[in-house]
């Protein structure tokens, strides 16, 4: 995930439209903006985060198409099993499916921006059963300032 986090926080530093869109302001719409939906445990738990930008979902999907970006990362450690859910739906929602599971670059990017713009599709999210852990915050703090020390300007 840290990984995921720096390609993301670099394209953010070099202007791209879906990472400007993930890092917006606080909407203050709780019913569609999960920043929003959460920001009492945000603020007491110290991590507020008042930002600015734009939206780009088919572009992210286009852009993803036959990409395994970071398969071979997010794989480590992890065995499919039978019991795993298959793809259902039109032929746009099974392709969709398809590249979440085969392209985690793309899966972390979309979801960033969906749940800037409609939180209703996650249960943990809705319930408030996201834990906002330090140990992550530090994580991704630590890879920023990697980043910027070393002026890293390419994903």
């Amino acid at each position: 995930m840290a990984v995921a986090f720096g390609g993301v926080y670099i394209r953010l530093k070099l202007g791209d439209a879906a990472e400007l869109d993930m890092a917006k302001a606080d909407t203050g719409n709780p019913y569609t903006d999960a920043l929003t939906h959460r920001r009492n445990g945000f603020i007491a738990a110290g991590m507020d985060n008042p930002h600015g930008g734009s939206l780009l979902l088919d572009g992210l999907f286009a852009g993803y198409k036959r990409s395994d970006e970071l398969l071979g990362i997010f794989k480590e450690g992890v065995t499919a099993t039978a019991a795993a859910p298959k793809n259902s739906g039109s032929e746009t929602g099974v392709e969709f499916q398809l590249l979440t599971k085969a392209c985690p670059a793309f899966a972390v990017r979309y979801a960033a921006v969906v749940h800037r713009h409609d939180r209703r599709y996650s249960g943990p999210i809705n319930r408030k059963g996201v834990e906002l852990r330090w140990e992550c915050h530090d994580l991704f703090r630590s890879v920023q300032g990697l980043i910027d020390r070393e002026r890293f300007t390419a994903v």
